[in-house]
């Protein structure tokens, strides 16, 4: 059998090589959702205003979450669009994808984190379901199952920048080679000739 796992565009997005040409002023810690979403980010909220309060030159950006705030994050919020969120994920440094720890979490297929390493920024997600088959922890990405990982990893990424920088172009490049839109289309096509192949033989037995 054959597996087509979804597509990912990183041509849409700045090139990591690009992105981290210039000089920055502060880290910027992101959210990609919508409405109905933000509400998982109640599952680290304590953790992100422990990071808030010993990073306070950290910026916190959110983007489709409608209305929303958290005490003791400054987030800025954005209503989505789609230039609005490349220009968005352009500023991204990190990007997070909190989810509850029950089972239908286990089906969500990494879209959030995927898109976070298509644009060249670091993903810090729930260990959980697929998260934990399309990121390699630490290398491009981090997996996090417990409030100590996620501290850990946002302090990291925040004090360093290299760091930051390294895992960010892994993933980038990760996405590229796993889920560019012409490798996607040949593994339809090869699914396509081999379901014709299959019907093709049963018809052929029954005559």
């Amino acid at each position: 059998a054959i597996t087509v796992e979804v597509a990912e565009d990183t041509e849409r997005f700045v090139q990591a090589s690009n992105k981290f040409s210039g000089e920055k002023s502060a880290v910027t810690i992101g959210w990609l959702g919508s409405p109905s979403t933000v509400k998982y980010m109640s599952e680290i909220e304590d953790t992100l205003r422990d990071v808030a309060a010993r990073h306070p030159e950290v910026r916190w950006e959110m983007m489709g979450s409608g209305e929303f705030a958290m005490d003791g994050v400054p987030w800025v919020t954005e209503d989505w669009s789609i230039e609005a969120e490349k220009a968005a994920l352009a500023r991204y440094d990190i990007g997070l994808m909190p989810l509850p720890k029950q089972e239908w979490s286990r089906g969500k297929s990494g879209g959030k984190a995927r898109t976070y390493m298509a644009a060249a920024v670091v993903p810090v997600v729930e260990s959980i379901g697929y998260n934990s088959e399309l990121i390699e922890d630490g290398k491009t990405g981090f997996l996090c199952a417990s409030d100590g990982d996620w501290t850990g990893a946002l302090d990291r990424l925040i004090t360093d920048r290299k760091l930051r920088e390294n895992i960010a172009s892994a993933a980038q490049k990760d996405v590229e080679d796993r889920f560019a839109p012409r490798k996607k289309a040949a593994e339809i096509a090869a699914l396509v000739k081999e379901l014709a192949l299959q019907a093709g033989n049963r018809r052929a037995g029954r005559t």
